[in-house]
């Protein structure tokens, strides 16, 4: 009963640390410029990077889920992976409605929304063979 009990708690901590992992590589790459200036990701290699880290977030998120949980785990990549979709889908009308929309969000959503469900579908691939 715990480990269903943490499985939600895990998939946000791990989405969490992927987020955090994806930002330092992200810092390093670009030598902090983006961090100490303030000014937006512009370039193309800034761009994949945040794409990148945006989707193993989400990848995390439905993995981490996924591990933790005892059984019933296509059901629960299913889920997971929906829940991250509903979320993301969610921040666009709450950031254009306290105008913050920014093409950094929307970017932020594809990519996050992508990368759960292609481990959530690779995941099924795994278990199967």
């Amino acid at each position: 009963a715990l480990r269903w009990v943490a499985v939600l708690p895990t998939s946000i901590l791990g989405s969490i640390l992927a987020y955090l992992i994806g930002g330092l590589y992200m810092y390093i790459n670009s030598g902090g410029y983006s961090w100490y200036t303030g000014s937006n990701v512009t370039g193309i290699v800034e761009i994949s990077l945040f794409a990148l880290q945006n989707g193993f977030t989400g990848a995390a998120f439905v993995a981490t889920g996924w591990y933790v949980a005892p059984n019933y785990k296509k059901v629960v990549r299913i889920v997971l992976a929906t829940v991250v979709s509903c979320i993301c889908i969610l921040s666009i009308p709450l950031s254009i409605i306290f105008n913050v929309d920014e093409w950094h969000m929307y970017l932020s959503v594809i990519a996050t929304t992508v990368g759960a469900i292609y481990v959530a579908y690779n995941l099924d691939l795994a278990e199967n063979t």
